[in-house]
């Protein structure tokens, strides 16, 4: 039998393993984000049971309207979901301390929208998943 060996330095090593490990490959993009969820300890902070945490739970919030600290309101879609990962301290959820730390530069695009997919997966209503 032959094979081939490729010498390449820690850090092209450490780029490989991370992009095979978190790329998703022959996943859809909720089973990813499902992935990611634990992978990434949002599972830590973020329920998807309907529990209170240090941060609000996933289920059922896609869609819905949520109080901000600051008294305004927002619809949870995707382009807030993808604020509150980058941007965290930016919009801060009523009844919680802004302690979730930003994730720019640590998930990469298509790990966001995966989570967001997964966010979306977990509606009871339907409807919303698809908006």
């Amino acid at each position: 039998m032959i094979g081939k060996v490729k010498v390449v330095s820690q850090e092209d090593f450490d780029k490989w393993a991370e992009d095979l490990a978190f790329s998703g490959e022959g996943m859809t993009l909720e089973e990813f984000g499902a992935k990611l969820y634990v992978s990434k300890a949002c599972v830590t902070c973020h329920k998807v049971d309907g529990s209170n945490s240090t941060g609000p739970p996933w289920n059922n919030i896609f869609g819905k309207e949520e109080m901000l600290s600051d008294g305004t309101t927002i619809i949870v879609d995707e382009n807030y979901i993808r604020e509150s990962i980058l941007h965290p301290m930016t919009k801060i959820t009523a009844g919680y301390q802004p302690v979730m730390s930003t994730f720019q530069g640590i998930l990469k695009d298509k790990q966001i929208d995966a989570l967001i997919a997964y966010i979306k997966s977990l509606q009871e209503d339907e409807s919303l998943r698809n908006e």
